[in-house]
This record gives structure tokens, C-alpha cells and sequence, in this order.
């Protein structure tokens, strides 16, 4: 963080591929994005948004939610391991996971992760990228 108050590095990255090398395709799959406990500190800016491939945000789903971010992290569910897992499927993944629901749209669309980070952070060293696991074919 500089003198004003403002974090130095923001990270952009932006995930249309899954884990197959697949497009992501909100009609057609289910997916877990993981991150490990470890993955950045709690105290950072962070932002998942889910976009038509075309670009736009879409505007209806069943929550009416195309982000989660970092503000409603104490209201997110929690892996046992420590972890968080958020679920991108067009249905609920269940009551009790709805908080870590981000609904994709339908068709093709793509993730884009903001983390804005402090200078000397080494997440910026490790250069971690995360992995979409498919986890359903949707009838």
C-alpha cells in the first residue's frame, strides 16, 4: 500500500477454459473453482464475475448475482479443509452452499478474477492459476 492508502498491484485474470480444455458452458456444465486456504490473504480486494462470452454481464439469474467478492467472504461457506470452493451451475448446489452459488449464464461465458494485491504480496512470486473442475454434465 502506497502513502494514500491505495494497493499497488491489482491482478487480472480472466478463465474461459475448464480443467479439459474445454470452453465454459453454463448450459451444458457444472463447475467447482477451488481455492486453497492459502491461496491469498483475507484482509486483500477480490472479485470473481462471471461474463457472456460476448462480454456483457448478464442481468437475470435465479439469485440475481453475477459476482461474489471479498465484502461478503464472512458470509461464504467454508471448506472443511479451510478452503472455498464457489459453484458455477445454472441450479442451486443446495441450501446450505447458496452463499458460494455464482449461477453462469447460458452458453458460453468466461470468469474474471480481480485480487488487488500490496507490493511485496507473493502470491505475485508464485504466480498461481486456478483450475475450473467440471463437475456434472447437465442433462
Amino acid at each position: 500500500m502506497d502513502a494514500t492508502g491505495y494497493i499497488d498491484i491489482p491482478l487480472y485474470t480472466a478463465y474461459k477454459k475448464d480443467s479439459d480444455s474445454e470452453y465454459l458452458d453454463g448450459s451444458k456444465y457444472r463447475y467447482a473453482l477451488k481455492f486453497d486456504k492459502d491461496y491469498w490473504p483475507l484482509t486483500v480486494f477480490w472479485s470473481l464475475t462471471t461474463y457472456r462470452m460476448s462480454g456483457n454481464i448478464r442481468k437475470s439469474d435465479p439469485v440475481r448475482r453475477y459476482l461474489i467478492h471479498s465484502p461478503l467472504f464472512s458470509g461464504l461457506l467454508k471448506d472443511a479443509d479451510g478452503g472455498l470452493t464457489i459453484y458455477l451451475q445454472r441450479e442451486s448446489p443446495g441450501r446450505d452452499k447458496e452463499s458460494n452459488w455464482l449461477p453462469p449464464p447460458r452458453g458460453l461465458f468466461f470468469i474474471a478474477l480481480r485480487v488487488y494485491l500490496p507490493k511485496q504480496d507473493p502470491l505475485i512470486k508464485r504466480g498461481d492459476v486456478l483450475s475450473l473442475e467440471k463437475s456434472v454434465i447437465c442433462p
